[in-house]
């Protein structure tokens, strides 16, 4: 909705983004520093931070959501998601955009460059050199 509010600057596609932000803030928990949301609504445990569900994924979408709205607890919304990332490391043991170092990287790498803020450009980085680890040499090449 926020990338139709942006596209059309129909202020009924940005009243619903707002509202379904809105929604999405309330079930926001705590975890490693910063927030991360639960896979389904009600849910106890914070096991998941990725990009298909968690805060790596939601917090792209409140960066958006800041840049295209300009309400400013959008990205404090983003920059508390990219510390629970951050926080929650390679839990996965994988480099994947989906489920792994890579989503959680592009995060990462999205709020430095909103904020401008070095510490995420070092945390993106750092997730980067991760993903080096699963790298495997074959007869083609490196894979």
């Amino acid at each position: 909705m926020v990338c139709l509010a942006e596209k059309t600057a129909n202020e009924r596609w940005a009243n619903l983004a707002r509202g379904l932000l809105c929604t999405v803030s309330r079930y926001a928990r705590p975890v490693h520093g910063g927030l991360n949301w639960p896979r389904i609504i009600g849910e106890e445990g914070l096991p998941r931070c990725q990009w298909s569900h968690g805060a790596a994924g939601i917090g792209l979408t409140y960066l958006t959501a800041y840049r295209v709205l300009g309400d400013a607890s959008y990205l404090e919304t983003a920059i508390q998601a990219a510390e629970a990332t951050f926080g929650y490391g390679d839990f996965r043991q994988n480099y994947t955009q989906c489920t792994g170092l890579a989503g959680g990287g592009e995060l990462l790498l999205e709020v430095s460059r909103t904020t401008g803020r070095q510490l995420w450009c070092d945390r993106a980085v750092n997730f980067a050199e991760q993903c080096l680890v699963y790298r495997e040499n074959t007869p083609a090449g490196d894979a």
